[in-house]
């Protein structure tokens, strides 16, 4: 059988704050079972794969899409998966904390509107910059094969020779 001279590997965020452990901030269901099968097709692929390219989300601590970023308009929390638009904000059931800002964020969620694809969700903190939750250590233990060290090695290589 043939092998391609070039596999690419695409790992896209495998986060601690998406495993289905606990104490993650949005765990996927299924996503341990899921790096563990990942573990086991790079080993049995590694001679063939010629590159690995792992995406990370990663979030500042206040964003539109934050719960610090907005009050209800009696001044109460907003909590994670509230959806905010444009005519809540101007009906002022939904503000942001910082009134400064609202003709920016009143011009960004028009223009969201608009394109007619999303509306706003206000989402649990996760993935946020400079916290372990951005990292792969969890999502790295994999169990290997072949008397390696468990950990992310393997996937921390971005081109062999």
């Amino acid at each position: 059988m043939r092998h391609p001279a070039n596999l690419q590997l695409l790992i896209i965020d495998p986060q601690n704050d998406f495993m289905d452990v606990e104490g993650a901030a949005l765990p996927v269901p299924g996503a341990s079972a899921d790096m563990a099968r990942l573990a086991t097709f790079i080993d049995a692929t590694r001679e063939r794969i010629t590159g690995i390219s792992v995406t990370l989300d990663t979030h500042h601590r206040v964003g539109i899409e934050r719960p610090a970023m907005w009050k209800a308009g009696d001044g109460s929390a907003v909590s994670p998966f509230t959806t905010i638009s444009a005519s809540d904000v101007r009906a002022g059931s939904f503000l942001p904390r910082d009134e400064a800002v609202l003709p920016r964020v009143l011009a960004y969620l028009d223009a969201l509107e608009q394109a007619g694809r999303y509306q706003l969700m206000v989402w649990p903190v996760h993935c946020e910059a400079g916290t372990g939750a951005t990292t792969s250590k969890k999502a790295c233990a994999w169990p290997t094969t072949a008397g390696k060290k468990p950990g992310c090695s393997r996937c921390a290589r971005s081109s062999r020779a």
